[in-house]
């Protein structure tokens, strides 16, 4: 499940030998880097632990790349309120909501 821990910051559990943590750290106000981390509990031989890296590494890429281009597609709108039907594993989006609408 994926959690916000604190702002700028997610970790996906994706199971108990597999986390995925990812860092948001702003550059400007409309462009952000991303750090992302793995931290498995298995391929870790020695033989088969650098091809698991780069496989992981590609596989990375390729879904930030396809996230990227769905995010760059939204537009910013102050009054925007959505219906959306969240499932369990959306939940973070949830949460997130709530902590960016809430007012100082």
């Amino acid at each position: 499940m994926l959690k916000y821990i604190f702002p700028n910051f997610w970790l996906l559990n994706n199971a108990d030998k597999l986390k995925i943590c990812v860092y948001f750290v702003p550059i400007n106000e409309h462009q952000t880097k991303l750090y992302l981390v793995n931290y498995r509990k298995f391929l870790t031989g020695k033989i088969i632990k650098p091809i698991a890296d780069i496989v992981f590494s590609i596989t990375n890429k390729i879904i930030l790349n396809e996230d990227k281009r769905v995010v760059k597609t939204q537009k910013y709108d102050e009054k925007y309120d959505t219906d959306d039907f969240l499932l369990r594993h959306d939940q973070i989006i949830k949460e997130f909501r709530k902590i960016w609408h809430t007012p100082d």
